[in-house]
């Protein structure tokens, strides 16, 4: 890349985030704010990240599970394993990022998983209770949460969610949030 492609990708960035100020800053696309951080972290457009809200586009855990994460509270997050296999998706990697969308599908900030770990839910630990950043942070209401949760996730692929089936829990720290302060 010349220097002029670097000017000129760095002012699209900029011309994005500008324009997507007229909105609430928060409201920036994905696209925009991987753009924006790469940019700033120097690495490759080309990146690879995932854009996900919590509980899928649209749910009603998405917005406040996505402020725990901002607000420093929510450092991990699981999924079951066989919801990876049966839509054939890679399990998460050690360094892999993704940018958190709130339920109106807006960026909300990057994270980098910094650990990944499987275990039966029957064996999951107060500790990775706390990790996930949830209601009351004790296991109690981390397992009740989560049953009805998977329970419901289960069915729609034509499972039934056992105490046995293994959880894939992803730890992950903010790597990146919107710079409002530098939008004006």
């Amino acid at each position: 890349m010349n220097r002029f492609e670097v000017v000129m990708d760095i002012y699209n960035v900029k011309d994005a985030i500008i324009k997507e100020k007229g909105r609430e800053a928060s409201e920036m696309r994905s696209e925009v704010m991987w753009q924006d951080f790469c940019r700033r972290q120097g690495l490759a457009k080309d990146t690879p990240y995932e854009a996900f809200s919590f509980g899928g586009p649209g749910s009603v855990i998405a917005d406040p599970l996505a402020q725990l994460v901002m607000a420093g509270k929510k450092t991990a997050t699981c999924s079951a394993k066989l919801l990876y296999e049966v839509e054939d998706e890679p399990l998460p990697e050690v360094g892999s990022y993704s940018v958190i969308l709130n339920s109106r599908n807006q960026a909300q900030c990057v994270i980098q998983t910094t650990g990944v770990v499987t275990m039966p839910y029957e064996e999951v630990t107060e500790a990775w209770a706390r990790k996930e950043g949830e209601g009351d942070l004790s296991l109690e209401y981390w397992r009740q949460a989560h049953w009805s949760f998977f329970e419901a996730e289960f069915r729609l692929v034509n499972q039934v969610f056992t105490p046995e089936q293994e959880l894939v829990f992803e730890e992950f720290q903010v790597v990146y949030r919107l710079p409002e302060a530098s939008l004006g």
